[in-house]
């Protein structure tokens, strides 16, 4: 089963609704051997969590339109399912057949309503043949003999056969596309050369772009994904987390004020937190990291993302509140250092005094942006004071103060 909301019974119709395909990937048994393709522990697991988020946000009430289905489909790797019992089972495997099944199915939804909105995710292997492109892998990836495209998908032949037209003048007007793939290009792919993936149904480039649209990759052009062993990708991570925090504007909704995150404050948020966690990790564990890494190009080159006009995605009942690890530099000035952060109103929502323990000290700040203020009492003429901006408006991140 992939349809997993609403139940298999119950008819869309043609109000307005959101319409969700997510695709999680990290088995990929028939892989030819010169692509070194191996199997990933967080793809399949990172997309069952957003499936989860999707039912959690429509059960509050915090969709711009209605939750009208979910299609998920899902290959974890035998690590994942060791760690979480049944998630082979939730779901149909990602298989090109099954994928280009959903896909159509999803599309044919989509286009009875143009306030429908769209969200496509997909987490595994994937490589770049052209710039703006993605070339996404499915499960049965390597297993027809000779042309090894047969069973991949195109991102730009998604999102282009999206648009509306002659027989789709109702396609959703808002869609979103989240691609947590590898964009490098393998040698194994120069024998390709002429041969194209597989389309899944007709597009029309002359078709004027007027959709609300927000496409966001994992990897910059050439650049790799990552992964957390056993744990999420860090870009499923980020949008997950920046999803719950990046709201930039106070809306009315249903005679109530509401946070809104929009798809604007969501493509700088996922954007600067993706580049944010890869630093953050760059000296941890990540999946694969020993083979991903090139020479003499930095890990943390990060996202890609285009975005043409604005919409809302989801809506808080509170302003949002970020997670800011802050840390005096150097330690030994602990005992003098008095911090002070003011908010545009100059109060203080933190104001610590000395000696500052724990240290480094963590903490919650409504998000936004704010003065720093380190203050040396009694004056040492070993330190200064500290006077600087924070903007805190990552999920989570750090703040070094420098009084040296």
């Amino acid at each position: 089963m992939s349809l997993m909301f609403p139940d298999q019974s119950v008819s869309v119709g043609s109000r307005a609704g959101f319409h969700v395909l997510i695709a999680g990937v990290s088995a990929y048994p028939s892989a030819p051997p010169q692509y070194h393709l191996q199997s990933l522990t967080t793809p399949a697991r990172t997309a069952y969590r957003f499936y989860q988020w999707f039912l959690r946000q429509n059960d509050k009430g915090a969709l711009p339109v209605p939750l009208a289905s979910i299609r998920l489909l899902l290959s974890p790797s035998q690590e994942e399912i060791e760690t979480q019992a049944g998630l082979d089972k939730v779901a149909e495997a990602c298989t090109y057949d099954n994928f280009t099944k959903e896909v159509e199915a999803w599309r044919n939804d989509a286009c009875k309503n143009r306030d429908n909105v769209t969200f496509f995710y997909f987490a595994g292997h994937g490589f770049q043949r052209t710039a703006g492109d993605s070339v996404l892998l499915m499960q049965d990836f390597g297993e027809k003999p000779g042309d090894h495209l047969r069973r991949t998908a195109s991102t730009s032949h998604i999102f282009y056969g999206m648009k509306a037209a002659d027989n789709r003048e109702q396609m959703a007007n808002t869609q979103l596309y989240f691609i947590d793939a590898c964009r490098n290009y393998p040698e194994a792919l120069m024998l390709l050369e002429g041969m194209n993936p597989p389309g899944i149904f007709p597009i029309n480039l002359r078709i004027p772009e007027t959709r609300n649209t927000l496409r966001q990759y994992a990897a910059a052009s050439g650049g790799r994904a990552y992964g957390l062993t056993g744990d999420l990708t860090l870009f499923g991570k980020a949008l997950l987390e920046s999803l719950e925090c990046a709201a930039d504007r106070k809306v009315e909704r249903e005679g109530r004020e509401v946070w809104a995150v929009s798809s604007r404050s969501l493509y700088t948020t996922v954007e600067d937190y993706t580049k944010y966690l890869i630093r953050l990790y760059k000296e941890k564990e990540l999946e694969g990291a020993a083979r991903l890494l090139r020479p003499g190009k930095e890990s943390e080159s990060g996202t890609e993302s285009t975005l043409q006009g604005d919409a809302h995605i989801c809506y808080l009942d509170d302003r949002p509140s970020v997670g800011l690890v802050l840390e005096i530099d150097p330690d030994v000035a602990l005992d003098v250092t008095h911090i002070d952060i003011r908010d545009e109103e100059k109060s203080s929502p933190w104001s610590l005094t000395k000696p500052l323990y724990p240290h480094p000290y963590e903490g919650k700040l409504p998000r936004g942006v704010y003065r720093v203020i380190g203050k040396i009492e009694p004056p040492d003429l070993q330190y200064k004071d500290y006077n600087g901006e924070c903007e805190a408006l990552l999920p989570h991140q750090r703040l070094k103060v420098v009084v040296k």
